[in-house]
């Protein structure tokens, strides 16, 4: 949530530089596991560079596919299950009639939380350096 937050602080309605067009941003948010597959690495005859694509799968996906849309310019919109981790630190924007158990950030609840402590946290709870492989685990 706090990302969201601070993208559209620094992105939204950003100026490209290019006559006059400017960045919009609305922001859809899912929550739970995805899997990734990379396929490729063969090298194509007419580029001569490795080619990589990547499959990413999970309902996370189909909830962004959901709350995506839900977003006007310059909101954010979670699903129930991002909701559910994040509503005692936030402030829910408007009710959406539509789809009323997807919920609109409006910003933080800086009565309880502050983007230095966010921050803070995150890093000292980022796991995501125990679930990659290590070059010594790759058979080359």
């Amino acid at each position: 949530s706090a990302c969201c937050i601070e993208i559209h602080k620094r992105l939204h309605m950003f100026d490209t530089g290019v006559d006059g067009v400017r960045l919009c941003l609305h922001i859809g948010i899912g929550c739970g596991e995805i899997k990734i597959l990379q396929v490729g690495g063969e090298v194509p005859p007419e580029t001569h560079v490795p080619r990589m694509e990547y499959l990413i799968s999970g309902a996370p996906l189909e909830q962004i596919a959901v709350a995506e849309p839900l977003a006007k310019n310059g909101e954010t919109c979670l699903s129930p299950q991002a909701w559910e981790l994040v509503k005692d630190c936030v402030i829910e924007g408007r009710i959406l009639e539509q789809q009323p158990d997807f919920h609109l950030l409006l910003r933080m609840d800086e009565s309880k939380y502050t983007f230095p402590t966010i921050k803070y946290a995150t890093q000292l709870y980022d796991g995501r350096h125990e679930s990659m492989f290590k070059l010594s685990e790759l058979n080359v």
